[in-house]
């Protein structure tokens, strides 16, 4: 990840990730049969009673929020390459810089939403056991 991206990244967003990969290291990652996916997800999150399918949900959102970091990476990238190139060449139309700068707020939006929701799968799988 680039400089740009941890610094935005809130320290809360990292810790959540940190605190819902050491369980997945630890062997709480899906089975095969059992493995969340986009499509099953909001399904299994209404299914879920016991402690390991928190667990579940929750390492399968800190897999999303790791994908969206490396992905708002490269748009924060792309924000810094456009700020100054935008600047230098102002003849492009639309801005370049505003796409990417957008891209980039959403990425981020996303990254801060999977990682709250992996926090809210830890923290009821915590409160089932």
């Amino acid at each position: 990840m680039g400089s740009r991206g941890m610094k935005r990244m809130s320290r809360a967003s990292l810790l959540v990730v940190a605190a819902i990969t050491v369980p997945m290291l630890m062997g709480a990652a899906p089975q095969a049969g059992g493995e969340i996916t986009s499509k099953n997800v909001r399904q299994a999150e209404a299914k879920a009673k016991s402690a390991e399918d928190h667990l579940k949900i929750a390492v399968y959102y800190a897999n999303q929020a790791k994908l969206m970091q490396a992905k708002c990476a490269e748009a924060e990238d792309l924000v810094g390459y456009w700020s100054h190139e935008a600047a230098v060449r102002n003849n492009h139309r639309p801005n370049p810089y505003w796409s990417a700068k957008n891209r980039a707020d959403a990425l981020r939006a996303e990254v801060e939403s999977a990682s709250a929701h992996a926090a809210e799968q830890q923290q009821l799988a915590q409160s089932a056991r």
